[in-house]
């Protein structure tokens, strides 16, 4: 968002930077099992997920639709995984944004995640989050 020469990054312009790495790469078929976040006499699943692979670069991007619950996560890469690095777009509230002349509240930053063991790794995502996390395979 701009205004004259200030500039503004927006919730959307941070997950829309988290999910460029899918551009330009071959998709991997994933499978998400996950429990559903429901709202009122709606429901959609708590948890989405996509994986693609580019330059000998795994990058998973998965989003918790739940505004109230943390999710954790089993992720079965199936091959060897020499590193792993995570980044994450969150806030303290899922109704935070960032505006001029304040302090910004909705940001990426990274995120720890435990190392793979048997080609599997487990992480925890915070409610109302946004994650992307990067394997780079043996």
């Amino acid at each position: 968002m701009t205004r004259d020469a200030q500039m503004v990054k927006t919730p959307t312009y941070h997950v829309f930077n988290l999910y460029k790495v899918h551009q330009d790469a071959m998709l991997i078929p994933s499978e998400v099992i996950t429990e559903s976040y429901r709202y009122e006499d709606k429901s959609i699943p708590a948890l989405t997920a996509s994986a693609s692979e580019k330059e000998e670069l795994i990058s998973i991007t998965l989003t918790n639709s739940n505004p109230h619950k943390n999710l954790q996560v089993k992720c079965d890469i199936g091959r060897s995984i020499e590193s792993i690095s995570g980044r994450i777009v969150n806030s303290m509230e899922i109704t935070d944004y960032n505006d001029f002349n304040k302090a910004e509240k909705v940001f990426i930053e990274a995120v720890e995640i435990n190392q793979p063991k048997n080609n599997t790794f487990d992480l925890t995502i915070p409610a109302h989050s946004v994650l992307l996390i990067q394997l780079k395979l043996d």
